[in-house]
């Protein structure tokens, strides 16, 4: 990845100059098959909140650091999934009690018989068998891996790692510190306290993936936390690519999302 002209990485540090009364603003751009979109993260008052999730514009993610939970939000579904330590709990204590089973299963799932699928699936909660198989031999080959020179991304230097599971996944990530994007000290603070919530959800997940065949252990998930400034897939086809272009502090209020009062439904935290 290019560090940008010398006069760009000068006007993007100007931008990032502390203000105790500014909100932030931080642009990124996806990038699919030809196709650009724009992702942008908000934060003010202990809250942040992302539009425009992974390119789609129907979908947030808001964050409210005083009740350390996340929200996922489907205006297209109408659907609003908690995302926290009770939800991540339930999770994973219903893939613990269903690991035994499709353990004893492997080997024997693609000689089921269509009508078998149908009936184990619905026993499991629609559980995708085959999606079982394919991931448990995919986590047996995860790594994760460091690069040795240090980047920089819209002049904020973050550390590179690749991260690469079995023949379908491989990403390379550039995190950097909260504290790198120079921010005020109470949006800081609302980042560095998502990214410890992200880390102890990650723990939570890390349990019971382990028992499926993950590789990764919890050091690390300690080196995978920090703020994403850039996401590049490599196998993808075509691969996306998600970079941060710009950070903005603004002193006037920004527009939270709004949610109509008993208009959308909560949805249980599921894989599936």
């Amino acid at each position: 990845m290019n560090i940008r002209p010398m006069a760009t990485l000068l006007a993007a540090l100007a931008l990032l100059t502390p203000d105790a009364g500014a909100n932030a603003i931080l642009t990124y751009r996806w990038q699919h098959d030809g196709q650009t979109a724009i992702q942008t993260v908000s934060i003010q008052d202990g809250m942040l909140w992302i539009t425009g999730l992974g390119g789609d514009p129907q979908l947030e993610t808001v964050y409210d650091r005083q009740r350390e939970q996340l929200a996922l939000i489907d205006h297209r579904r109408q659907r609003i999934t908690p995302i926290d330590a009770a939800s991540v709990g339930k999770l994973a204590g219903y893939l613990e009690d269903i690991a035994p089973l499709l353990r004893g299963m492997s080997g024997q799932i693609q000689r089921l018989s269509p009508e078998q699928r149908k009936k184990w699936a619905g026993m499991l909660g629609d559980f995708p068998l085959d999606a079982f198989d394919i991931a448990r031999k995919e986590l047996e080959h995860t790594q994760l891996k460091s690069a040795d020179k240090p980047k920089a991304v819209a002049g904020i230097p973050c550390h590179l790692l690749r991260l690469s599971s079995g023949k379908t996944t491989e990403l390379d990530l550039c995190l950097a510190t909260p504290e790198a994007l120079n921010l005020n000290a109470d949006d800081t603070q609302t980042l560095a306290a998502l990214s410890r919530l992200s880390q102890r959800l990650a723990g939570q997940a890390q349990a019971i993936a382990a028992r499926f065949g993950l590789a990764l252990g919890r050091q690390d998930l300690e080196r995978l936390s920090g703020v994403p400034v850039a996401v590049r897939e490599l196998k993808g086809h075509p691969p996306r690519t998600l970079e941060l272009e710009r950070v903005q502090t603004v002193t006037s209020a920004l527009k939270k999302p709004e949610i109509p009062e008993g208009g959308y439904q909560v949805e249980r935290l599921r894989l599936w």
